[in-house]
């Protein structure tokens, strides 16, 4: 029986990010997005909200797109655990994590300035900042309201919010990504202190994108006054909208990605193996997981280390895999009959 198709839902950025925790699959692509990129998404927000400041009255969204998450439940020693793997939608759901974090620390350091909050004009403007501190805080964090001052207190005195924190709010297990580019963004995550993040966000070379793009938004961000700053996040996080499309199993979340994803670049033949092989083997073999990840790593890696004497690539894993079918269908005693396509021998014969 097939199940049910998804039902999309639109949904603000606020609400996005508060589906729970998401994951990145092993196959995923590393995370891509350059300087550039961010410029581009923080132009077209800034002219969105000068379209609202000339006319409040304005009902428009800013669309950002579709994403497409598959939900999971793993079973480990602690219990259960759902989580949103990212099937689409992996490199924006990482630049609005790093954009958040921007808007969230500026306000860390708005709020601990008490100064500022004596008159009795500026009770307004600390309440609506007040808001979207709990709210992004709930977001990267789990932190709910009465917990909030603690994260403003670890703030004041540059600490890390890892004890603080009811969960991690993206995992990446890609194959594709350095780990230090994993390290970097959990850092950014969960650092408090980043007096040398926007000279970083200038530079590019020899850092990972997820440094440089918030560097880059911390630096824009750093730049807005109290009311730009509760006009721009309001803005962000309930004007700024997504199509959330959520399915329930890895075949049909790929075989919606590829219809979605026409114009852009679909997934290889090995990616999609690979991805219907972790989850074949995280049900029955879950204890080899860690291997298979490290195993399949390497494979990618010596392959893309395979070089001719110009530069360039002698083979990709997809002429491998097909490599290896004949060689399986010459074992078979198969080669003389038609040739399947390598997703379908490897769904045949080994998923």
């Amino acid at each position: 029986m097939s199940k049910p198709l998804p039902q999309p839902e639109l949904q603000t950025i606020g609400g996005y990010l508060r589906l729970g925790q998401f994951r990145i699959p092993a196959y995923q692509r590393s995370y891509a997005w350059t300087k550039e990129d961010c410029e581009t998404l923080w132009d077209d927000i800034l002219e969105f909200q000068e379209q609202i400041n000339i006319d409040t009255d304005i009902q428009d969204e800013y669309f950002f797109g579709n994403v497409l998450v598959n939900c999971t439940v793993e079973k480990g020693e602690n219990g259960t655990h759902e989580y949103n793997d990212l099937i689409d939608g992996q490199q924006r759901t990482t630049t609005f994590l790093l954009l958040m974090k921007a808007l969230h620390v500026k306000l860390c350091k708005e709020l601990n300035n008490e100064t500022q909050w004596c008159s009795s004009g500026s009770k307004s403007i600390r309440r609506a900042l007040d808001q979207y501190m709990n709210d992004i805080s709930k977001i990267l964090y789990g932190v709910n309201p009465e917990k909030v001052d603690d994260v403003l207190a670890l703030a004041m005195e540059g600490r890390d919010l890892h004890g603080i924190s009811n969960g991690t709010i993206l995992f990446n297990e890609s194959c594709k990504e350095a780990q230090r580019n994993k390290d970097d963004l959990n850092r950014i995550l969960y650092a408090t202190n980043f007096d040398d993040e926007q000279k970083r966000g200038k530079q590019t070379k020899g850092l990972s994108n997820a440094v440089v793009n918030f560097g880059y938004f911390l630096s824009r961000v750093n730049c807005l006054n109290l009311n730009e700053l509760s006009n721009i996040t309001k803005t962000i996080l309930e004007r700024c909208k997504l199509i959330v499309i959520k399915t329930l199993g890895i075949e049909q979340a790929i075989s919606i990605f590829n219809s979605l994803n026409s114009k852009g670049q679909p997934l290889t033949d090995s990616d999609i193996i690979m991805s219907k092989l972790f989850a074949v083997n995280k049900q029955w073999n879950p204890e080899l997981q860690d291997e298979l990840e490290q195993s399949w790593k390497d494979f990618v890696e010596r392959i893309v280390s395979l070089k001719s004497i110009k530069g360039k690539k002698i083979c990709t894993i997809e002429d491998v895999l097909l490599q290896y079918l004949y060689v399986c269908l010459t074992k078979m005693g198969k080669l003389e009959l038609r040739v399947p396509g390598v997703r379908k021998f490897f769904d045949r014969y080994y998923l």
